[in-house]
């Protein structure tokens, strides 16, 4: 199974923070300034209940030398841009899902505890948000951290009506999202969900199942699933819902026929 790659300069930046407890990685292109500003925010939010645990916040930049900015010695957290992965098609989800996949390669490398990843709109960046997905999985002590969005009658239809029930009758695993924008991880399986399948990778379906692979791959590891109080703006524009469903539904049944 292929790794999503780390360029030189993401290395360098690597190597200069050396190590983090937390790693809070967004899944798309944010702008820097905001990113460290609301950083600093939740770090003052979640004050002494964090105070011994090293943050690196983490985000795809074009650039990241330019943008790399360290922060102070005496700091909780550390800013660390990374190159975006190379994509051979800009389809709904796959970009997404690429940048999910460095982020968790950053926190193994980073010998991380635990790794956050959140949606590119930003809109899981809060403390409360932090401090659930946290604690599920260094105190509750679950491999993977599932979110429970709240939803309309009518809202995720075909997540509801398709991806959830499909992937609870193949793998027994009871979760509403299988296919989420955020998510936690812990240390041991950063690694093996940064993965790419071969047959993945040909097919051009490389979309991250968390829930599949550790059901498969990491039965008796315990998936847990958190109530946040968050609704994503998904940019449909320009969007087929063929085009959607086709991605969708083929990388589940992709993943059907594979695992």
């Amino acid at each position: 199974m292929a790794v999503v790659e780390i360029t030189e300069e993401t290395k360098q930046q690597v190597e200069r923070i050396g190590s983090a407890d937390v790693v809070v990685g967004i899944a798309g292109a944010v702008s820097p300034e905001e990113l460290r500003a609301r950083a600093g925010h939740i770090m003052q939010e979640l004050g002494s209940g964090v105070s011994s645990l090293r943050f690196v916040f983490a985000w795809p930049a074009p650039e990241p030398a330019a943008e790399a900015a360290p922060a102070a010695e005496d700091s909780t957290f550390a800013m660390l841009p990374f190159s975006p992965p190379a994509l051979s098609a800009a389809e709904f989800w796959a970009g997404v899902s690429a940048n999910q996949r460095a982020v968790l390669n950053l926190a193994a490398s980073l010998n991380a505890r635990v790794c956050i990843v959140l949606g590119p709109d930003l809109a899981a960046l809060d403390a409360h948000s932090i401090q659930l997905f946290a604690y599920a999985i260094l105190e509750r002590q679950c491999g993977l951290a599932i979110p429970v969005y709240p939803v309309a009658k009518y809202d995720g239809l075909i997540n509801s009506g398709i991806l959830s029930p499909l992937s609870r009758a193949l793998y027994g695993r009871r979760v509403r999202n299988p296919l989420a924008f955020d998510f936690a991880a812990s240390g041991a399986l950063c690694a093996p969900l940064a993965r790419v399948s071969p047959s993945a990778e040909t097919a051009g379906n490389a979309l991250l199942w968390p829930v599949t692979i550790a059901a498969t791959q990491f039965p008796q590891v315990p998936v847990g699933q958190v109530h946040i109080g968050v609704q994503h703006k998904v940019a449909t524009e320009g969007l087929e819902l063929s085009a959607v469903l086709g991605q969708l539904t083929g990388s589940i049944f992709q993943e059907m026929d594979a695992c």
